[in-house]
């Protein structure tokens, strides 16, 4: 008799989080699925023990073991698409916690709903609320989602590698993730847009929902990551401009620019340069410190907490000018 086809794959890009990747692939062996699927696990360039890890899970279902030299989420994902043999491409990163029910929901919304792509919902460990940034950082997470529904699918112009599906020949049709992100962000947000304009709807569905095991739970490790997606900020905005939802956020700290320029504006990116330095940055992680110890969960700290973070976006845009200079509007 011969085997059933694979209906679903796993796609899991990696790069030296190991103790993450062993927890993610742990409950993934608890799914409920009952058709065939597969796991693809994408070492991206990793220097820690990720092979001896996937080597070691003891997963019903194929497990696939490859490696990708080119940087970044995006040329990892492709990679594992391309030796995917699933009818289905669920997405995930290398840090989520998925539910028994996580591929099967997936799947069966697929079947039924040609055409779609969708973006399940990402919830944040109930232990982060148990500082006060982390709180912080939570309430700022679970922000984005209060005009989205809680029960109904909608579409949506957004999108994440963390938790997303979609039909194989569709992801090759609308181009796959562009490589040129060799950081991981935007290259999710990006694939999103172009597979609106070849007739996909990108979708939100609230009943998928995974836990981000995430590693940037203090003020310092999330502004080093909102610094690192900016960077990546820049690349959307200089292939999409106006289209780009991330638009503002590269005009609000791009070069000064005298011709357009408001003065208000100048002397707002002059300020910003100036704490944004590394004594500036020095400066403001010793306020944010101080503040959360003399005034937890306020006004005050939660003032502190954007302006750090809206100093390491400034620093990554300046990055990203920087680093995608050739690359034309």
């Amino acid at each position: 008799m011969s085997e059933s086809p694979i209906a679903v794959s796993v796609v899991i890009p990696t790069h030296n989080r190991s103790d993450a990747l062993a927890a993610t692939l742990t409950r993934l062996a608890q799914q409920d699925f009952r058709c065939a699927w597969e796991v693809i696990v994408v070492n991206n360039r990793c220097e820690d023990d990720t092979d001896e890890v996937v080597r070691r899970q003891q997963l019903s279902v194929p497990t696939l073991l490859t490696h990708e030299e080119t940087p970044g989420a995006a040329a990892a994902r492709n990679r594992g698409a391309r030796e995917a043999c699933g009818e289905i491409l669920i997405f995930i990163d290398n840090d989520i916690l998925v539910p028994p029910d996580f591929i099967r929901r997936h799947a069966e919304t697929l079947w039924v709903n040609p055409n779609c792509w969708f973006v399940g919902r990402v919830i944040n460990p109930p232990e982060l609320r148990d500082t006060a940034f982390g709180r912080y950082r939570d309430d700022l997470h679970e922000s984005y989602f209060q005009d989205l529904p809680t029960q109904n699918f909608a579409d949506y112009d957004g999108a994440t590698g963390q938790n997303w599906a979609m039909r194989r020949d569709e992801f090759f049709s609308a181009g796959g993730f562009d490589e040129g992100y060799a950081i991981a962000s935007c290259e999710d947000a990006e694939l999103a847009l172009r597979a609106r304009q070849k007739g996909f709807r990108t979708m939100f569905n609230p009943q998928s929902v995974v836990v981000h095991n995430d590693w940037a739970t203090d003020i310092d490790s999330f502004c080093r990551r909102q610094e690192l997606y900016s960077i990546s900020s820049v690349l959307l905005w200089k292939k999409y401009g106006e289209n780009s939802f991330q638009k503002e956020i590269v005009k609000e700290n791009s070069p000064v620019d005298p011709r357009n320029d408001s003065l208000k504006t100048i002397g707002k990116k002059i300020t910003k340069s100036v704490f944004a330095s590394l004594p500036g940055k020095s400066l403001t992680k010793l306020a944010c410190g101080a503040i959360e110890k003399i005034a937890p969960d306020t006004k005050l700290s939660y003032k502190a907490y954007r302006t750090a973070v809206a100093l390491a976006m400034f620093r990554g845009v300046r990055e990203g000018f920087r680093r995608y200079r050739d690359v034309k509007v």
